[in-house]
């Protein structure tokens, strides 16, 4: 037998060994064999170049498929990665290849080594993860701080706490615990519904592109990334939304409904501003949802703020907009970030949006087409619906128009108000969507059929009333520009 350090001596003459590490010392937690690779990391290897993952232990298919994955996201190749394994090694690097984008499988070498320690079995990132405990947090317009948007549950407010200790609280670092234990929280299950739904959840969408800064901040949780919704204030009283969000939809409310008249302003007074200015310097991503982020005042000064500070050319700004103002005040500054992104909610086209959103659609369309015409180069633009009843069957449209402004298109699926959600569409309703989506050329429309298929149909009576209430008070017919999918759902304007 032979120690690893004799055998590497014999290897010496043909590789230049960058790196050895006991592969028992990459198994005590998730993170150890990324952080392996991404220490390691050259822009370039010569040919000869070698990391070198060693050991006498049996290396499961479980554990190899995981460095496989480290190196593939760390962005080293394969070719480059050196494995030393005992003689009676039978490890399929083939099968295991299957988890990266780079089909060359490690070099292996077997050799009889000497005894070294015994692997762990600790790093696997259990199937519950979600990143976002570890980097992020949400401020609704009342200033309650959230782990993220569809939390159910608050961690504090800004006006008792700092977002520093609230991140750091008792609440975030239990749930945190429990994601890493493989748990599923309660204060999670919108996420935990909607998979089981077959529906892409919060949880699932921010994984598929956050791994690599959950594998950063994994055992050092930071405040990277915020989701702020700096008041209600909005143009808008879309039908899918309600007077917290809106403060359209609120003074509506307010005639119609008698409810008090609350509208949230932090161009007013915010702690929560104060306080998310002060961690500008953590900060990689800033989130601006609404109402209506373009006509909020204060989010202009805190981008003037990143600027100020040195701090904006780190940061990716991302806006959430109904499309209808036009953000003149703030097209100087974008140039000064290092990404800025706009989804724009566009639900349907023409006058079916005018209904639903409440807006002017050649305004907004103006808008946008003004906005790719600028050519930004650090500027990105998407559409996204919000996938509810009423849009649904007419997504095609949405999907053909964005397709000619060369735009690209991210679902949203609403689940609240309730009445308005897919899952509650009619028998009828369901037969239409299964029909219409189930054989299209976009996977995602594909994907809704298959989610209306398991869903349980119901009696459409909450949309009636819902959309009833809507049609009443503004005067509005639902039945004439979404005669279809009214028809389906048992809807008669007139009864």
């Amino acid at each position: 037998m032979i120690s690893i350090a004799d055998f590497l001596k014999t290897i010496d003459c043909k590789y230049e060994l960058l790196a050895c590490i006991d592969l028992s010392e990459l198994t005590h937690q998730p993170d150890l064999a990324y952080k392996f690779f991404r220490d390691n990391w050259r822009q370039k290897y010569l040919l000869n170049q070698r990391l070198v993952i060693y050991t006498s232990q049996d290396i499961s298919t479980e554990l190899l498929t995981h460095l496989y994955q480290a190196a593939n996201l760390s962005d080293v190749s394969n070719f480059f990665v050196l494995i030393v394994a005992a003689l009676n090694s039978d490890t399929n690097h083939q099968i295991c290849t299957t988890a990266s984008a780079d089909k060359v499988p490690f070099e292996l070498v077997t050799a009889d080594l000497l005894p070294t320690k015994s692997l762990e079995n600790n790093f696997v990132l259990p199937s519950t993860i979600c990143p976002l405990p570890w980097m992020h947090l949400e401020i609704d317009p009342a200033e309650n701080v959230r782990p993220c948007c569809v939390y159910k549950g608050t961690v504090g407010n800004t006006n008792d706490s700092t977002l520093n200790a609230l991140f750091n609280s008792t609440t975030m670092q239990s749930l945190r615990q429990e994601l890493a234990a493989g748990q599923k929280p309660s204060g999670c299950s919108t996420c935990w519904t909607s998979e089981q739904q077959g529906f892409v959840s919060n949880r699932l969408r921010h994984l598929s592109f956050l791994k690599s800064e959950l594998i950063d901040s994994f055992t050092n949780p930071v405040i990277t990334s915020l989701d702020i919704k700096p008041g209600s204030v909005c143009n808008f009283k879309c039908r899918i939304c309600n007077s917290a969000s809106s403060s359209a939809h609120a003074e509506e409310q307010h005639r119609y409904r008698m409810i008090p008249l609350k509208i949230y302003n932090w161009d007013q007074k915010s702690t929560a501003l104060d306080q998310v200015s002060s961690i500008l310097d953590s900060l990689t991503n800033i989130d601006m949802y609404g109402g209506e982020p373009f006509l909020v005042k204060s989010l202009t000064q805190l981008i003037r703020d990143a600027i100020d500070k040195k701090y904006a050319d780190k940061i990716r700004l991302h806006y959430n907009s109904n499309g209808s103002i036009w953000p003149g005040h703030l097209i100087p500054l974008w140039p000064h970030f290092k990404h800025v992104d706009i989804h724009f909610s566009i639900d349907s086209i023409g006058e079916k949006f005018e209904l639903e959103r409440g807006g002017s659609w050649s305004t907004v369309e103006l808008n946008i087409r003004r906005l790719i015409d600028l050519k930004l180069p650090n500027l990105s633009i998407s559409i996204m619906p919000s996938v509810n009843i009423m849009n649904v069957y007419y997504l095609n449209d949405v999907y053909s128009w964005a397709s000619q402004l060369g735009l690209p298109v991210r679902l949203n699926y609403v689940r609240e108000p309730a009445a308005l959600s897919i899952e509650n569409l009619t028998e009828k309703s369901k037969e239409l969507i299964i029909s219409l989506y189930q054989d299209s050329q976009q996977p995602d429309l594909r994907n809704i059929a298959q989610m209306v298929q398991n869903s349980v149909a119901s009696n459409g009576n909450d949309f009636q009333k819902l959309i009833k209430e809507y049609d009443h008070m503004r005067l509005e017919d639902f039945t004439v520009t979404h005669s279809e999918i009214a028809s389906a759902m048992g809807y008669n304007h007139n009864t």
